[in-house]
């Protein structure tokens, strides 16, 4: 190899290591965004959680799990509100551990949503549910209650399978209170027009609005 083809091999080369360099710049660049929403989401779920431990010193008579449905519930009767935007069913497991609550009347969860929106396959989701109440069978409950999952709208990205995998779920969901010896309370029929969820009901297609809530507060308050 004579002194010119060593001179253009050394150029492809640095060529090269700067097509990958300033690549992976910008790749860094453009998931930065997406970084700073999962730390505020971090964020967000640590600041509930620290009102959380606040809570443990009061009446646990009525307690709501879940996700964003029941964190922006605003409720006209008292309960301890447990949820957190964006939680999945993996998130109420992890939370549920370390809490050391007992002599609860009525306990309410509603979850799972978010992990269709990611993408979790929907055995791994029925695995958590039964997780989870195998871990809610160690407290003191009175009454637990399964609320069953919510569909989106039709203007939703992949709402056809999403709703097809919250039918799923929601039977799921039924069978497993009946064999365990819990309860299951079915709010998606009374929100759904036809497959989706109605319009009337909804801020975005996929949070209740107002009138969302008047059906579930109906359904749960007893």
């Amino acid at each position: 190899m004579n002194i010119r083809q060593s001179t253009i091999k050394i150029l492809i080369y640095f060529t090269l290591a700067g097509v990958v360099f300033f690549g992976v710049f910008d790749l860094l660049g453009k998931i930065k965004p997406q970084t700073q929403i999962v730390t505020q989401q971090e964020k967000h779920q640590k600041s509930r959680l620290k009102m959380f431990e606040s809570l443990i010193k009061q009446d646990w008579n009525k307690v709501l799990i879940g996700d964003s449905h029941f964190e922006f519930y605003k409720s006209s009767k008292e309960y301890i509100n447990l949820g957190i935007a964006g939680d999945t069913t993996s998130g109420v497991l992890h939370r549920l551990k370390p809490l050391s609550i007992k002599e609860v009347d009525k306990l309410y969860i509603l979850i799972g949503i978010n992990d269709l929106l990611a993408g979790l396959k929907v055995s791994d989701i029925k695995s958590n549910y039964l997780y989870i109440v195998e871990e809610l069978s160690k407290w003191d409950i009175k009454n637990i209650y399964f609320v069953s999952l919510i569909s989106v709208a039709n203007d939703l990205p992949s709402s056809d399978l999403i709703n097809s995998q919250v039918e799923e779920l929601n039977q799921y969901l039924q069978k497993l209170a009946k064999d365990r010896g819990v309860n299951y309370i079915d709010i998606n029929t009374d929100l759904k027009d036809k497959d989706y969820l109605n319009t009337l009901f909804t801020t975005d297609g996929l949070h209740l609005n107002q009138k969302g809530y008047e059906i579930l507060e109906k359904k749960i308050v007893k």
